[in-house]
């Protein structure tokens, strides 16, 4: 049975630093840009620490199947709203098509709302879209984002 659960970087760093450079080389815009995969991994458990990141794991029997984390801030424009941006979002590829996406979602939902957050945002590659699910669990589709490299 998957375990769903809000984790502490600190604590699954070592699988998350296993699974990373798979999920990124899969579906991640700079990986597919040419830049060099060099994560800080140290500036997410300060950030964590700081209020800043939230991390919701799915677990099988112990073993990290799947992530979801957040970045948290106050907009600042309107200062007294609280906001979550999705950062990333992975299943380990055997483990999906099994409704493990969703309830990562639905369970960093949970932990956001008591933490006062009043709007999440969530983003899909078009090259691998995701928008049915996000649809599908109340979001909605309101800007497109576009990126351009300028630098070889």
């Amino acid at each position: 049975m998957i375990e769903y659960r809000e984790d502490k970087f600190k604590n699954i760093l070592m699988d998350f630093m296993h699974l990373l450079p798979e999920h990124m080389a899969e579906m991640n815009y700079f990986h597919k840009q040419g830049c060099k995969f060099d994560p800080d991994y140290s500036a997410y458990i300060r950030g964590q620490d700081a209020g800043h990141y939230v991390l919701v794991t799915a677990k099988d029997s112990g073993i990290l199947v799947g992530y979801i984390v957040f970045s948290v801030q106050r907009h600042i424009r309107y200062r007294d709203t609280v906001y979550a941006q999705e950062d990333l979002y992975y299943v380990v590829p055997e483990y999906r098509r099994q409704g493990i996406a969703k309830r990562l979602f639905e369970a960093a939902e949970e932990v956001l709302r008591k933490r006062d957050v009043e709007f999440i945002f969530a983003t899909t590659k078009t090259y691998l879209d995701r928008s049915g699910l996000l649809e599908q669990s109340g979001y909605e589709c309101f800007e497109k984002k576009f990126g351009k490299k300028i630098k070889d």
